[in-house]
C-alpha cells in the first residue's frame, strides 16, 4: 500500500490550501515502474510561512523501499512533465498572486538546484511563454521532446498586435528562447494543431480567416517552403457567410479596456445604424490586475463556425450579437474580486450595451 488517507473533514481556508499527506500519486511517464507523489511542506495551510510549499518524491518498484525526494517548489504544484533521467519540468501556482513558476530539474540528482525558467502572471496572456512540446515514448506516454539541451514550446501568441501563434526552442543552459516560426497574423489566423517533428521543424497547422474555411496544412519551418494543404473542407455555414463580424474594443466607466466580437445581419446598413435587438454572451472572470483584464485574446480572423449552443445563429434572424464580451471582475492588491462583484458586473454590461 502506498497511502491510506482518512476522510478530509477539515482543511485550512483559502484557494491555496490542500490536504496533508501524499497526494497526486501517479506514474512517472519516462519510467516503466516508478511512482511519484506530492506532499505539502506547510501542512497544506497557506497562512503558514514556508520557503517551499510542496515536495515531489518518487518510489521505484517493488515500492517497499525508501522514497527519494526529487524537487521542492515555492508554491502549490500545478503540473510536472517528465523527459529523461536528467531533465524534467515542474510548474507551480499561487492563486492570490496569480503567479506561476516553471522549474527544470535533474531527477537523478536531487542535490542539483532546480532552475526557474519562467516566472509569470498566469493570466497575462501577452507574456505567456507557451506549452512544452511532447512526444510518445515506448510506453505510449507523453514525455518532453529533448534535443541536447533544448526543449520546444508552442503558444497562442496573444499580443497587442493580435494573435500570432509561435513555435520556439528553449536552451536550458542559457535560458534563451529562439523563435523558430511565428504566424504573421495580418490576413488570417494560422494555429499550430500538432508538432509533427520538432527537431525537423514540421508542424500541422490550421489556417482560417473570416472568409476562408479552416483547413489543415503541413508547414516546414526550416525549409521555409510554402505550406502544403492536406484538407479541403467546404463551408458548412453558407447562410452566415455574408454576416458582418468585427472585434470591437471599448472602455468601462473606470477606464478598463474591454472587447467583444460583434456580429451584424447580412445586408445591415452600418451608416444608417438602425437599432436592432441584441443578444450578449459573457462570462465573468476574476483578475488581480487591470493590465491582464484588458488584454484582447480573440482574433478578428476567425471563421464564423458556431457550435450548437451558440447565440450567433440568431444573427440570421435579424439580431445583433456581441459574443464573448469581456466581463472582468478585478481585485487589485489586498482587495478580492468578489468585494465589488455586482458593481463591476453592472459596469461591464453597461459598457458593452453602450458600445
Amino acid at each position: 500500500m502506498i497511502e491510506e488517507s482518512p476522510l478530509t473533514e477539515v482543511m485550512p481556508q483559502g484557494f491555496n490550501s490542500t490536504t496533508k499527506g501524499k497526494r497526486s500519486i501517479n506514474w512517472r511517464a519516462d519510467k516503466p515502474a516508478t511512482i511519484f507523489y506530492v506532499q505539502a511542506l506547510d501542512e497544506g495551510d497557506p497562512a503558514i510561512e514556508a520557503e517551499f510549499r510542496d515536495e515531489i518524491s518518487e518510489l521505484e518498484a517493488p515500492f517497499n523501499g525508501s522514497p527519494k525526494s526529487l524537487v521542492k517548489v515555492q508554491q502549490r504544484l500545478a503540473n510536472i512533465q517528465w523527459g529523461n533521467d536528467k531533465i524534467a519540468v515542474a510548474s507551480d501556482r499561487w492563486w492570490s498572486t496569480r503567479n506561476s513558476k516553471t522549474y527544470w530539474f535533474n531527477p537523478s540528482n536531487p542535490e542539483q538546484k532546480p532552475e526557474i525558467i519562467f516566472d509569470v502572471n498566469y493570466q497575462d496572456n501577452y507574456n505567456d511563454p507557451g506549452r512544452f512540446v511532447t512526444e510518445k515514448n515506448e510506453w505510449g506516454e507523453n514525455i518532453l521532446t529533448i534535443d541536447k539541451n533544448n526543449l520546444y514550446l508552442t503558444g497562442r501568441g496573444h499580443s497587442p498586435e493580435g494573435m500570432r501563434p509561435f513555435f520556439r526552442s528553449l536552451n536550458l543552459k542559457t535560458k534563451e528562447t529562439k523563435e523558430l516560426w511565428r504566424a504573421d497574423g495580418k490576413e488570417n489566423l494560422e494555429q499550430i494543431s500538432e508538432v509533427l517533428d520538432a527537431k525537423k521543424g514540421v508542424l500541422l497547422t490550421r489556417v482560417e480567416s473570416q472568409t476562408i474555411v479552416p483547413n489543415y496544412f503541413i508547414r516546414n519551418t526550416i525549409k521555409r517552403i510554402a505550406p502544403q494543404q492536406i484538407t479541403f473542407f467546404e463551408n458548412p455555414f453558407e447562410s452566415l457567410q455574408n454576416v458582418y463580424k468585427e472585434v470591437i474594443i471599448y472602455k468601462r466607466d473606470d477606464g478598463v479596456e474591454l472587447s467583444g466580437t460583434l456580429y451584424l445581419p447580412a445586408g445591415y446598413n452600418r451608416e444608417k445604424k438602425e437599432k436592432l435587438p441584441m443578444l450578449l454572451w459573457a462570462y465573468p472572470r476574476e483578475y488581480k490586475d487591470i493590465a491582464s483584464a484588458s488584454q484582447v485574446t480573440t482574433s478578428p480572423h476567425t471563421f464564423t463556425s458556431p457550435n450548437y449552443g451558440s447565440p450567433i445563429f440568431w444573427v440570421a434572424r435579424g439580431f445583433a450579437i456581441l459574443d464573448g464580451a469581456s466581463f472582468p471582475i478585478i481585485g487589485e492588491g489586498d482587495e478580492e474580486p468578489n468585494d465589488s462583484f455586482r458593481k463591476q458586473l453592472v459596469a461591464n454590461a453597461k459598457a458593452a450595451i453602450d458600445a
